[in-house]
């Protein structure tokens, strides 16, 4: 319905009820044959829309709520140019569920509803006026739960994975609700665009539709609205708060470099966002113990493993100086901790490896990082990349090109009344997974002990080539619970066992030895000394790429 009467408010035109018909007032030029015969055709539910709003006169009309337009969060802005720039299905957020067999289609519709009823980013849509100019708009949509029948459990994962992925007319709508069932098999598929949702944003709506499937009863509106913190934000930017928090990032930034992480193909102009999972579990007792070496340097284990994942980055890209991304759920005001929206902002936390320091060093570092970050954490994104001047290189993310990020997990859902259970990425059929940088680590830690999923560009990298990283790190995490005291280049990115596999192969045969020298000289007691003698000379080219002496050593 909404869509109609914005096309009667875009031609000019007003419609209100006038007893038990409408009246319909226009400028000076005639409506479309089209739009009349719309309003024709949709006489009955125009009545009853306009009479459930009390809309009894054009002035009424015109100041309808839905008309206000509100402007567009930093984040939401630079998001929906890059939805203009691309495929349109990189930012996507999709949950899916098995349904229980006493699930009620009727009760989960009304559900769905009632947090929509809620939520105003559900029901927004955008838009640019004449003059060019990106706004969003709240409307009075609802999203009906499609449901679709599958001959075959692989039509029906066929259909799964188009979904998952089915770009948005963000114009139109911002989330689609499905369910795909084959037998007894019923799936419950929510996607939602990222620029009205975030992870945090998944929480919320998953409480309140537990609460309205279970009681059956409509829920109080927040006081706030996302508009509302859009407005908020900008607000922020032109006062002095603002100011000082862009002033550290302009100072923490100044001069930053991207990451150049030795890829198994040449870049691309533009990325496809085209990526993969990879999906890695850790020994249950790990977790513990890396939480008891956090302990012991006052911070936390996402401290412990951000600076572990640091020394991986500098390892492969022969970089000292790395930056790596963390998402900040950005919700320290109380007030938006329950509303759904796109408010997660992008931290970029710089660290210097430096050979004569230690591992504990590192870890200090990373804490006082990610504190100073914390404390500037107002300041959008969109905004930092602006200050520092950029120039746009659509083939890589902007300041950082790695993400990390840490998830807890206590083993508590949100879906735990519900007559359905969410079916975890790693075991869903040709999972979703878009890259929106040239790598991410998510780790999870769940009661079972450390999860990983590394995401990873296909157009960059082999997956051999992330299972190298993967391993690396997992060497790394080992080496720290042992000890944080090792300078950084003694913690080796092989595990013990490789280390003593590649050992045996260099015994002092003489097929080891450098024949060039007049006594015998191990094989890496040679090539230690050229990497004392030429630490820059070329030791090994593959295409375009090169690496030093000096830089194979340091990976060694």
């Amino acid at each position: 319905m909404f869509e109609l009467l914005t096309e009667i408010k875009n031609a000019n035109a007003a419609v209100w009820l006038n007893g038990q018909d409408i009246s319909l007032a226009y400028g000076s030029q005639a409506l479309s044959a089209e739009l009349i015969n719309k309003v024709k055709d949709d006489k009955e539910a125009l009545i009853s829309f306009l009479s459930s709003r009390q809309i009894f006169s054009q002035e009424a009309f015109e100041n309808m709520p839905q008309w206000q337009r509100y402007p567009l969060s930093f984040a939401q802005q630079r998001l929906l140019f890059i939805e203009r720039m691309s495929s349109g299905d990189a930012y996507l957020i999709p949950v899916c569920f098995n349904l229980e067999q006493s699930a009620d289609l009727i009760r989960l519709q009304f559900a769905l509803d009632i947090v929509i009823a809620r939520h105003a980013s559900l029901r927004t849509v955008f838009a640019q006026d004449n003059e060019g100019d990106d706004y969003q708009q709240v409307t009075d949509a609802t999203v009906t739960i499609e449901v679709e029948d599958f001959a075959t459990t692989g039509a029906l994962h066929d259909a799964l994975e188009k979904q998952q992925s089915k770009p948005f007319d963000l114009g139109q709508t911002v989330m689609r609700a499905n369910i795909l069932q084959c037998g007894e098999q019923r799936v419950l598929l929510f996607v939602w665009h990222h620029i009205v949702f975030d992870g945090w944003s998944v929480g919320v709506f998953l409480k309140d539709f537990e609460r309205a499937y279970i009681h059956g009863e409509a829920l109080s509106l927040p006081e706030l609205q996302y508009a509302d913190y859009a407005c908020w934000q900008r607000e922020l930017m032109s006062g002095e708060v603002g100011a000082q928090q862009l002033a550290y990032w302009k100072s923490n930034l100044s001069e930053v470099q991207p990451l150049a992480l030795l890829t198994d193909f040449n870049r691309p102009m533009q990325s496809d966002y085209c990526g993969e999972d990879l999906h890695m579990r850790f020994e249950s007792q790990l977790a513990s113990t890396l939480t008891q070496v956090a302990q012991e340097h006052s911070t936390t284990l996402y401290t412990v493993l951000l600076s572990a994942f640091s020394l991986i980055l500098g390892r492969f890209s022969n970089q000292s100086d790395v930056v790596i991304g963390t998402p900040s759920d950005n919700r320290h005001n109380a007030q938006v901790q329950d509303m759904v929206g796109f408010f997660v902002n992008s931290l970029p936390i710089r660290l210097q490896l430096d050979n004569d320091a230690s591992m504990a060093l590192l870890i200090q570092q990373s804490h006082q990082q990610i504190a100073a970050a914390k404390v500037n954490q107002d300041i959008p994104f969109e905004q930092m990349v602006q200050a520092l001047e950029l120039s746009r290189d659509p083939s890589r993310h902007p300041i950082f090109q790695v993400l990390f990020s840490l998830q807890q997990n206590n083993g508590e859902t949100a879906t735990s009344a519900l007559p359905m259970r969410e079916v975890e990425p790693s075991t869903q059929v040709r999972a979703y997974s878009p890259a929106k940088f040239d790598l991410t680590l998510i780790m999870n830690d769940t009661e079972q002990g450390l999860e990983a999923t590394f995401n990873f560009a296909t157009s960059l990298f082999k997956r051999s080539s992330i299972e190298h990283i993967a391993t690396a790190f997992q060497c790394v995490l080992e080496q720290i619970a042992h000890s944080t005291s090792a300078k950084l280049p003694e913690y080796s990115l092989l595990s013990g066992q490789t280390r003593e596999r590649l050992m045996s192969w260099a015994k002092p045969d003489e097929q080891f030895m450098c024949s060039s020298s007049k006594k015998g000289v191990h094989l890496i007691q040679a090539f230690e000394a050229q990497v004392l003698a030429s630490p820059e000379a070329v030791a090994l080219c593959f295409d375009a790429q090169q690496l030093s002496y000096g830089a194979l050593n340091e990976r060694a």
